[in-house]
C-alpha cells in the first residue's frame, strides 16, 4: 500500500505524549488504511449509491477483481469525490469504506 500519511506530520504527532502514538497507530491509521469506496446520491430525489464506473445497472454479478478497481485509500477517495463534485453537479459524492 502506498504512504498514507507524511512523515513529518507522524513526527509531529510522536513528540508531543506517547498517548498520540498510541492512539493514532491503534485507532486512526487502521481506519486510513480501510477500502474506501466513492458513493452518490442524487440532490434531487435522494438516491444513492455506490460508484463502479464501469458496471451496467442491470448487470448483478460482481466479482473481487472488478471491485478492487474501484477502491482506494481515503485520501485518494476524498480528491475524487472532490473532483465528481465538480463535474456532476447535480450529484453529492462522499467516501465511504468496506466494513470488511
Amino acid at each position: 500500500m502506498n504512504k498514507i500519511i507524511n512523515n513529518d506530520l507522524l513526527i509531529k504527532i510522536y513528540q508531543y505524549d506517547p498517548t498520540y502514538h498510541y492512539y493514532f497507530k491503534n485507532f486512526i491509521l487502521p481506519y486510513l488504511k480501510k477500502k474506501w469506496y466513492i458513493r452518490w446520491e442524487c440532490k434531487k430525489t435522494l438516491i444513492s449509491g455506490v460508484n463502479f464506473s464501469e458496471f451496467s445497472g442491470l448487470k448483478t454479478e460482481i466479482n473481487n477483481e472488478r471491485l478492487e478497481k474501484y477502491s482506494y485509500n481515503y485520501f485518494t477517495c476524498m480528491k475524487k469525490c472532490k473532483v465528481n463534485d465538480m463535474k456532476f453537479e447535480a450529484f453529492k459524492h462522499y467516501p465511504i469504506f468496506n466494513y470488511k
